[in-house]
């Protein structure tokens, strides 16, 4: 594969990815709603 199709599944999977970050909740953390959520984005 060329750069350019990696580049493109890369930045294609992340988009579709990102809404499912929604659902996202953490019990372990203090702020469990937004702190789960926070780190879900930044991997993303």
């Amino acid at each position: 594969m060329t750069l350019n199709k990696i580049l493109k599944w890369t930045a294609l999977g992340a988009i579709f990815t990102t809404p499912f970050a929604l659902i996202v909740v953490s019990n372990s953390l203090y702020f469990p709603y937004v702190s789960g959520k926070h780190f879900v984005f930044r991997v993303t």
